[in-house]
C-alpha cells in the first residue's frame, strides 16, 4: 500500500510535535510544512527531514491528508479550504470558535466524503482509557466527578480564553464518560486576572440520573495539574494525567482509640495503584487518524463528538461572561 502523503499547516509548539510523530511513521510520507513564519517552517522542516511549502495551496496540492495545528481562530477557514480540495483532515482542538462554523465543517466533511478528526489528544491519554475502563468494567455509577486543568501564565496560550483552550478538554472527556445521559443543569463563573478575558473559570454540570461535575480551569495557576476524581457509592478514584498514575481508595475504617489520656484518631484505606500503560498521546490520535483514513472508520473523537464539546463550552463561556462587570466575549 502506497504510503499515505501529508502536510502539516502550522508548525509552532504543537505543530512541530506532530511533525516529529508524523515522520516517524513507516506508512506517511511528510510531504511538507507551511506556516505564516518562513524562518520557523524551514526551522522544522530542517529538523525533520522535510520541506517548506510556499503556500498552503501548495501544501494541500501535495497531499491526501493534512495536520492543521494554526491558532483557534484560524480553524474554519483553514479547514474549510482543506475539505474543498479533497484532503482528510486533522485539526487541533477546538474544531472551531464558533459552533454554527463547527455544523457547516461537520456537513462539509460528510458531503465531501473526507475524514474530520479533531485532536482532543487527552481522549488518547492511557490514563484516562484506563480510568474510563475501571469505571465501566468495574459497574461504578459516580455521583460526582471533580477535574482540574491548571497551568501558569507563562506556559498557557493566549489565542483565546482559558475555557475554550483548556476547559474544554475536560468538557469533552466529562461527555464521554456520561455518554447516553442528558445534561440537567450548567452554570459557570469566571474572572480576568492578566488578560481582558476569561483566565480562571469554574463550571457546574449535573445530568440527568447522572453525576454532578465541577470542571476548573486557570491559566494563572504557580502549578501544572491535570486531574480527575471520581467519587463513586464504594470508591474515590483519583486520576493524574501528568504523572501517569490512578489510584483508588476503598474500605475506609475509622477508629478512635483512648492512649495517654486523651484520644487517638486512626484511618485506614485500602488504596488500590491501577497499571497505567506507557504510550505517547499524540502518536496514538495519530495512528488513529491513520488508520481511520484506510479504514473507512470513524476515529476515537468524530466531528460531531468535537461541536457537542464546543456546544456545551460556548454555552458555559457565555454564562462566564455575563457574569463579569465589563464582559470582552470575543
Amino acid at each position: 500500500m502506497a504510503p499515505l502523503r501529508i502536510g502539516v499547516w502550522g508548525v509552532g509548539l504543537m505543530g512541530e510535535r506532530h511533525v516529529r510523530v508524523l515522520s516517524s511513521q513507516p506508512e506517511v510520507q511528510l510531504v511538507s510544512v507551511f506556516d505564516a513564519s518562513s524562518d520557523r517552517a524551514q526551522q522544522v522542516a530542517t529538523r525533520y527531514g522535510t520541506q517548506v511549502a510556499p503556500s498552503p495551496e501548495a501544501l494541500l496540492a501535495g497531499v491526501d491528508a493534512v495536520s492543521i495545528a494554526t491558532p483557534t481562530p484560524l480553524h474554519f477557514v483553514h479547514v474549510e479550504q482543506s475539505l474543498s480540495l479533497g484532503k482528510h483532515v486533522l485539526v487541533e482542538k477546538a474544531i472551531t470558535e464558533q459552533v454554527d462554523q463547527a455544523e457547516v465543517l461537520t456537513a462539509m466533511a460528510r458531503r465531501t466524503g473526507k475524514l474530520l478528526m479533531v485532536g482532543h489528544i487527552e481522549r488518547y491519554n492511557p490514563v484516562f482509557s484506563e480510568l474510563k475502563r475501571l469505571i465501566v468494567e468495574g459497574g461504578q455509577r459516580p455521583f460526582a466527578i471533580v477535574f482540574r486543568r491548571l497551568s501558569s501564565f507563562s506556559t498557557s496560550s493566549q489565542a483565546v480564553d482559558v475555557v475554550l483552550d483548556l476547559m474544554i478538554h475536560d468538557v469533552d472527556l466529562m461527555l464521554d464518560l456520561c455518554r447516553g445521559m442528558t445534561v440537567q443543569h450548567h452554570d459557570g463563573i469566571g474572572r480576568i486576572v492578566r488578560t481582558r478575558e476569561i483566565d480562571h473559570g469554574v463550571a457546574h454540570v449535573g445530568f440527568h440520573g447522572g453525576p454532578v461535575v465541577t470542571l476548573t480551569a486557570s491559566r494563572v495557576t504557580e502549578q501544572k495539574v491535570r486531574s480527575i476524581e471520581v467519587t463513586t457509592p464504594s470508591a474515590f478514584i483519583v486520576a493524574d494525567l501528568l504523572r501517569k498514575e490512578i489510584q483508588s481508595y476503598r474500605n475506609t475504617v475509622s477508629t478512635y482509640q483512648a492512649q495517654d489520656g486523651g484520644v487517638s484518631y486512626q484511618q485506614h484505606t485500602q488504596i488500590d495503584q491501577v497499571q497505567v500503560p506507557t504510550a505517547e498521546p499524540l502518536l496514538l490520535e495519530v495512528q488513529d487518524f491513520i488508520r481511520a483514513i484506510r479504514a473507512g472508520q470513524p476515529p476515537l473523537v468524530t466531528a460531531e463528538d468535537a461541536t457537542e464539546a464546543l456546544r456545551l463550552t460556548q454555552s458555559l463561556r457565555l454564562q462566564m461572561y455575563a457574569g463579569l462587570t465589563q464582559p470582552s466575549l470575543r
